[in-house]
């Protein structure tokens, strides 16, 4: 779940897991935009356990750059989540209405984890938010999608070693 988390004097952009209604663990963004000034960076990659099951988030633009999924992988992950929230003014989101799954598989591929995205939908006067979601396996292929400006349940079965 994402959420604006204010840690003493300093404001994140974090995603946290929560397990049985307690705080498992949370990620900060790492990677802001210049928009976002009123942010503090966040500098850990952290893994989560499920089950012996390790999995790591990004959120928003870190998924641009590779370097926190590839941390993660290191230390064992096999699946990221990447919780999303593309609503941009009309003539950006156009721009990066097909960009962003190009980033996304390409960490698939670099890290051999799935990825799976979650993103917003908004048709305003201000912007758009295609809200594209989708699973991508660890070769980078597309296994499930929802389609721009659609809203769904994505799932699908898999094998994870």
């Amino acid at each position: 779940m994402g959420l604006i988390e204010r840690d003493q004097t300093k404001i994140y952009n974090t995603a946290v897991v929560i397990e049985k209604g307690k705080l498992a663990g949370k990620y900060r963004k790492q990677h802001l935009l210049k928009k976002e000034f009123f942010f503090t960076a966040g500098n850990a990659s952290p893994i989560f356990i499920k089950n012996d099951f390790k999995f790591g988030i990004n959120i928003c633009s870190d998924t641009r750059f590779a370097d926190s999924a590839i941390d993660m992988a290191h230390k064992g992950t096999k699946l990221f989540f990447f919780p999303l929230n593309n609503s941009l003014p009309h003539e950006t989101a156009s721009k990066w209405k097909d960009q962003h799954l190009k980033y996304w598989q390409e960490i698939a591929k670099k890290t051999k984890n799935w990825v799976i995205t979650s993103d917003v939908i908004e048709e305003s006067q201000n912007n758009t938010g295609f809200g594209f979601s989708v699973i991508i396996d660890p070769n980078g292929s597309v296994t499930k999608s929802i389609g721009h400006l659609k809203e769904g349940v994505l799932t699908h079965q898999c094998l994870i070693n």
